[in-house]
Order: C-alpha cells, then sequence, then structure tokens
C-alpha cells in the first residue's frame, strides 16, 4: 500500500506526514514542518490563501524530495470551530390518503435538512454549508409519534431533524490554498476528533476525563466517559492570546512574542529583537508573571466549558495536548479553575499513543497529537471522505459523516427542493352541498426519476466517486375537478326518486350554484362553490303526476271545543299519509321519501283524534272498568268506577266516537272513594246507610259509614236481628 499523506494545517505551523500503514502499527517515514511567515490563518482558518498556499508546496516539496513520490492528494482537518450545528422542526400535509412511501419521506427528510440550514445562526453559513451529517430525532403523524412512518396513512406529518453542517466558505478557503499547493484532499476529519481519538485510547474513556487540545487560535474540548466520547466544545482562546499579551507587555511584534513565549521552556532567558533591531534579554519569570491575566482568563474560558459539557460537574482528570498546551504553568491555572488537585491535569505527549511504532523525537510532542491524529483517522477510515458526481451534467462535491455515498447526498448537495423529489397532489375542490363541506380530491402526482450511469434506481443507491446522475423531476398530480352532475351523483340524487305506493317515482330537483339556477349539470363545479339541490316535488305536484284528479279530493274543516277550548279538525276522503303520517297536500317531498295514497278510504275524526290533539295519548285513556277500585262487598267484588269519562254534548261517549261538527267535548274523572259510605253512595246502596241498626264490618273489624277505605278492602254489611231490610 502507497504511504498516506497527513497534512494539519495549524494556524501557527503546518505539518506533513507520510505514514506507512501496518498491521501492527503505523510508521511515520518522513514528516516536514513549516511555519506560516505571517498570520496567514486565524483562529485555525485560512485567511489570506496565498501566503497560506506557499507553506503548504513547501511541505509538500520537502516531503516529494525526501520520499521521491509525487503527491497530489492529502488527508486533512478543519478546526472544531467551523462547523454549526441546527436544529428544525417541519410539518408536511400529505394531501392524500395513502400509505407513505419511503420515497415520500425521503424528500420530506431533505426539506427539513434545507430548513435546518436556512436556520443556522451562524454568519460564516450565509454563502451556503455542507451537510455533513443529519439525523431524524423524532417522527409524529397526525400529533402521535412513532418510530418509523413508512406505510402509515396520515394527513400531517411533522420531523424533527439535528444537523451537522460545514460553512463553504471555511473549507472552500482551504481547499483553494491545497489547490494553490497542487494538492486536493483526499478525506476530511475534525481536528479535535483526529485528536482525541489518538490521545485518548479505548480503556480510559471508560474514565470520566476532559482533553483539551490547545493550538494557537483555538481550545478544542472533548469529553468521555462511559467508554466512549460524550460530547464536544471549543472556545476561541488559546496560544494566540498569550503572545499578543507578551507582544503588549514587552512592545514587541508578535512573531518575536511567539518566539519569547516559546523559549519559556527554557530556564535562561530569551533573547528577542525589539522594534529598534536591538537585541535584548528578557527574564522567563519575568514573562511568566506578566502571562498570569492571559493564562488565568484561558483557564476560566475553558474550565466553564468543560462544565457546561459535564452539567456543572468537573471530570476526574484533565489530558492537554497541542502546541498552545507547552506553556509552563497552564495546567496549575486550569486545576485551579476546576477546582482539581495540580496532578490531576497534565500534558498528553503524542509519544504514549498506541497507534505508531518509534515516532521520530521531533513529534513525541504534545504538539504533535493533532497530525498523528489526522493521520490515524485517515487509515482508519474515520475521516469525511470526498467524492465528486456529476447531477443533470453538472459537477457536486460532497461529504458525508456515514462514510458511505449514497444518490440522496449527491442530490442534497446539488440543491434539488422536495417538490423535484415527490409529484405534490392536484389541489383539491372544496364545496359545501345542502350546507355540508365536501372534498373533491386531486390526483396523485408522478415520482422522480432517478438515473445512475443510465440505469434506474433508487434514492438509497451507493454512489462511487466519479458516477453520473440523471435526475427527473417529480410531476404534480391534476387538480381536483367534477361538475354538477358529478356532485350530484356522489350524493345519489343524480336520479333523486321516492316511493308512491311501493313503486319508485322520480323527483324534480332545483339545482343553484352559489344562488344561481343551473340548467346545464355538466359545468364544472368551482372551488369553494354553494351547491343546492332541493326537490320541486309536493304532495300535490306528486298525485298530479301520477294522474290523480285533484278535484275530486274532499277536505273540510270539523270545529269543535273540548273542554270549553276551540280545536279545529279535518275529514277527507282519501288518505295521503308520508312516512307513516297523515300529511296535507302542500307537504314536500324528498328522495327516499315514502308515499301512501289512497281515494276513498277516507276518515272521520274521533274522539280519541281529539284527544290526541290535545296531547292526552289515548294509550293512557283507560277503558270502561280499567283504573277502578274494587271492594269484596260481602263477599263479592263490586267496581267503584274512577275512569276517566267523556261526554260529548252532554252524552258519555267511548273515545271511538265520531266527532260531529261544532261538538261540546268534556273530559270527567271523579275524586277517588275516600270513605265506607261514599263507596255505599257510588254502589247505589246509601239506603243501607241509613239504616238504624245497620252493622258494618271492615276487613273483618268492626267499621263505621266514614272510616276510611282503600282499593281492594272487603266490606261486610249486615243488620241487627229484628231490623227491617233496607
Amino acid at each position: 500500500m502507497d504511504p498516506l499523506f497527513a497534512l494539519d494545517v495549524g494556524t501557527r505551523k503546518v505539518c506533513g506526514l507520510l505514514v506507512e500503514p501496518g498491521e501492527n502499527g503505523h510508521r511515520v517515514l518522513h514528516y516536514a514542518i513549516r511555519e506560516h511567515p505571517g498570520r496567514a490563518m486565524l483562529d485555525g482558518q485560512v485567511h489570506i490563501i496565498a501566503p497560506a498556499a506557499r507553506v503548504l508546496a513547501q511541505v509538500k516539496e520537502e516531503l516529494e524530495r525526501k520520499s521521491g513520490l509525487a503527491l497530489d492528494q492529502a488527508h486533512v482537518a478543519v478546526a472544531g470551530r467551523n462547523l454549526a450545528t441546527s436544529r428544525a422542526t417541519v410539518k408536511f400535509r400529505t394531501g392524500h390518503g395513502d400509505p407513505l412511501q419511503r420515497q415520500e419521506l425521503a424528500a420530506m427528510e431533505l426539506q427539513a435538512v434545507r430548513e435546518a440550514r436556512l436556520s443556522l445562526d451562524d454568519p460564516r453559513a450565509s454563502a451556503g454549508a455542507y451537510c455533513v451529517g443529519y439525523h431524524v430525532q423524532a417522527t409524529r403523524l397526525d400529533g402521535e409519534a412513532l418510530l418509523s412512518l413508512e406505510g402509515h396513512r396520515g394527513a400531517e406529518v411533522e420531523m424533527d431533524v439535528i444537523a451537522t453542517f460545514l460553512p463553504k466558505r471555511a473549507l472552500d478557503a482551504l481547499q483553494a490554498a491545497l489547490r494553490g499547493a497542487g494538492l486536493s484532499p483526499a478525506s476530511l476529519t475534525l481536528e479535535p476528533i483526529a485528536a482525541v481519538n489518538l490521545a485518548v485510547p479505548e480503556e480510559l474513556r471508560r474514565l470520566n476525563l476532559a482533553f483539551v487540545d490547545v493550538g494557537a487560535g483555538t481550545s478544542d474540548i472533548a469529553l468521555t466517559r462511559a467508554g466512549r466520547v460524550e460530547s464536544f466544545a471549543m472556545v476561541p482562546v488559546a496560544g494566540d492570546e498569550a503572545t499578543e499579551r507578551l507582544a503588549d507587555a514587552f512592545v514587541l511584534g508578535f512573531m518575536q512574542a511567539e518566539a519569547l513565549k516559546r523559549g519559556l521552556t527554557s530556564e535562561e532567558d530569551v533573547v528577542v529583537t525589539d522594534l529598534f533591531g536591538s537585541r535584548r534579554g528578557i527574564s522567563g519569570i519575568d514573562a511568566l508573571r506578566e502571562l498570569g491575566p492571559a493564562q488565568r482568563h484561558w483557564a476560566a474560558e475553558v474550565a466553564a466549558a468543560i462544565k457546561d459539557l459535564g452539567k456543572g460537574q468537573a471530570p476526574q482528570a484533565v489530558l492537554l495536548a497541542g502546541g498552545g498546551s507547552l506553556l509552563p504553568g497552564c495546567e496549575h491555572w486550569l486545576a485551579d479553575a476546576l477546582g482539581l488537585p495540580p496532578g490531576r491535569v497534565g500534558r498528553r505527549p503524542a509519544k504514549l499513543q498506541q497507534q505508531f511504532l518509534s515516532l521520530p523525537p521531533d513529534l513525541e510532542s504534545a504538539w504533535a497529537v493533532t497530525p498523528l491524529g489526522i493521520a490515524a483517522s485517515a487509515l482508519d477510515k474515520r475521516g469525511l471522505p470526498f467524492a465528486h458526481f456529476q447531477v443533470n451534467g453538472q459537477w457536486v462535491q460532497v461529504l458525508n459523516l456515514g462514510q458511505g455515498f449514497s444518490a440522496f447526498d449527491a442530490l442534497l448537495a446539488s440543491g434539488k427542493d422536495r417538490v423535484q423529489f415527490f409529484g405534490k397532489p392536484g389541489l383539491a375542490v372544496t364545496y359545501r352541498f345542502n350546507g355540508a363541506e365536501r372534498v373533491a380530491k386531486g390526483d396523485l402526482g408522478r415520482a422522480c426519476r432517478l438515473y445512475v450511469n443510465g440505469a434506474e434506481a433508487p434514492l438509497e443507491a451507493e454512489l462511487k466517486d466519479g458516477d453520473s446522475l440523471t435526475f427527473v423531476d417529480a410531476q404534480p398530480g391534476p387538480d381536483g375537478r367534477l361538475s354538477v352532475a358529478d356532485a350530484l351523483a356522489v350524493e345519489g340524487q343524480d336520479a333523486s326518486a321516492c316511493v308512491f305506493n311501493g313503486a319508485s317515482q322520480p323527483l324534480p330537483l332545483e339545482v343553484t350554484v352559489d344562488g344561481q339556477p343551473v340548467r346545464d349539470l355538466n359545468v364544472p363545479l368551482p372551488d369553494r362553490a354553494r351547491l343546492e339541490a332541493r326537490p320541486r316535488a309536493t304532495l300535490r305536484r306528486l298525485l298530479e303526476d301520477a294522474g290523480v284528479d285533484l278535484g275530486g279530493l274532499i277536505q273540510r274543516d270539523v270545529a269543535v271545543t273540548l273542554d270549553s277550548e276551540p280545536r279545529l279538525l279535518s275529514q277527507r276522503n282519501y288518505r295521503l299519509r308520508l312516512n307513516q303520517e297523515e300529511a296535507s297536500l302542500d307537504a314536500p317531498v324528498k328522495p327516499g321519501d315514502d308515499v301512501v295514497f289512497e281515494l276513498g278510504a277516507g276518515f272521520q275524526e274521533r274522539v280519541r283524534d281529539l284527544l290526541a290533539l290535545a296531547q292526552v295519548p289515548a294509550a293512557e285513556l283507560p277503558a270502561p272498568d280499567e283504573g277502578a277500585w274494587k271492594v269484596l262487598l260481602n263477599g263479592q267484588w263490586a267496581s267503584l268506577d274512577l275512569a276517566e269519562r267523556v261526554f260529548m254534548n252532554g252524552r258519555e261517549v267511548g273515545t271511538e266516537e265520531f266527532l260531529i261538527d261544532g261538538a261540546d267535548v268534556r273530559r270527567e274523572r271523579p275524586e277517588p272513594c275516600r270513605s265506607v259510605g261514599e263507596a255505599l253512595r257510588r254502589l247505589g246502596l246509601s239506603a243501607w246507610a241509613h239504616a238504624p241498626r245497620l252493622r258494618l264490618r271492615l276487613n273483618g273489624r268492626e267499621a263505621g259509614l266514614d272510616s276510611p277505605l282503600r282499593d281492594g278492602d272487603a266490606v261486610d254489611l249486615s243488620l241487627l236481628q229484628g231490623s227491617p231490610h233496607p
């Protein structure tokens, strides 16, 4: 296998490694280190492309001379501060009742990622950003959370998406510098991920540790716990702040202040050149004293970020790496800020790593953790791979955290929109029919079609670098359309009819749209129209259509009084019933009504009809003897009539008696029988009540005429011996 070229483009220096992979450990064959002569980079990002490209070219050319190889690709990393994360919650109306398909859901995910990118609160992303990974955190269908929506039916889909983006400006600047050096990126990783993967082996990750990679412009932080890297953070405070503090304190140029800072690792005075070109020595003690405020500020910022990641808790220990961590005393400042013993914060030199064999002495220090980590990430296939694809003839560049590339990734990078993936259904026609809401749905759209290298393929198809994609946009479905006749047919009123004497009889309809009569039922029904369809028929019209001579129908009114209140009833020589109820000739007929007409089967109102009109249900009217009290009189049952009595013109009548015009009808219901004497009177035995020697027993006991009486009592009457019979 050819050696791998890893390139760490740092704020202060550039380090290139040629690494030979090995099963038992990798070997650094050659390395080259160059410093930026000026400040072409700030905070881990290329600011001035041309001078940065010249330094990259110097590193590349030195490695080519040492190895005899031609180098054209490099594995690189970007600072963690360049990543931006955004969350988005997006709702979609499905517009149909069919099961949700994977292709439709993929289109929704794409739109959700686009929304997340648009909501980035990061000015660096204003010119666009690469999506380097996304995750659908939650999905809901009609408000109910579901693990998977595929195959479900519903009206509204809701997705929560978290996506990670790399602003194009940051990556484009790095790529421009690489192109200026005759290089292209083979893979991309993140500096904090690469560093922590190398410096903190698996067996240490079970501990609650903080790893801090202190560079020139940023301090990248990672926390480990329970065997994994749990979280990342970054603070924009690092070695350059210390350099600037020294420059201000001793009135030096930046590069001379940087030389002073690096020289503090020795016990001797550091010789620098001042603004006037004079060389002078500066005591390390004086320099460190001046660095106190900067060190304190850096430690406070890093400690706050660590505690924020740890939810307020300090870690068990802190491992330091990166060139900025070589500043004497920084570990003590950080331990104090975290409240940890001094021995719990220290540097993690590169020589403690376990993936490379026999490192050169220059690469054993803590500053070399990042370049070695970039190489290790590339060897372990942990980097973000680059790939280039053609989409409808246009080249697009794709990055992907998931390592593999799918057609979906390429289409996302090309800027495709959701509507291009899944053809939205046609617009529905909504209208009201006789006041009720109705919807005529549009037809489903035609989904997109995708061809990879000429062969039709799904959105999830895996791609290889250089593949050509042809994407055919989805087509929207036709809008909903229906005529007035179609709408009436849906309601079952295209051939409205009723049942007349057991046979179907057509009914004419009066149809209006938005209040205007409609003659041609084949015209389209407008959206949001008010469609009214009412039968024009009455029973009179129905009888006419059936050939009934209405002139022969006789109906007259009968005027009576009930308990002195006037009442009006009708008598006819025919019977006309609508849905089992007597009806007038002018009653309207609706589709499905049941009409019965009988000529000559007229009817005359009876007493019960009058009582029913007075809201006295016939079922409550007692028949003769029904409801009467009974007594056992001398062993024989006798009835005490308590039922309501009806009188017509003074004569007692039954409820089936026919009414006569002008009749005076009255109702009478006697009071209950309350005593034995009253019972004798009602039974026509008043003479017994006046007999002088009457003996009266009630339920076997002596009683008098005033004794109270109840229904079912036994009354025995007898005369004392020698008394005349009444």
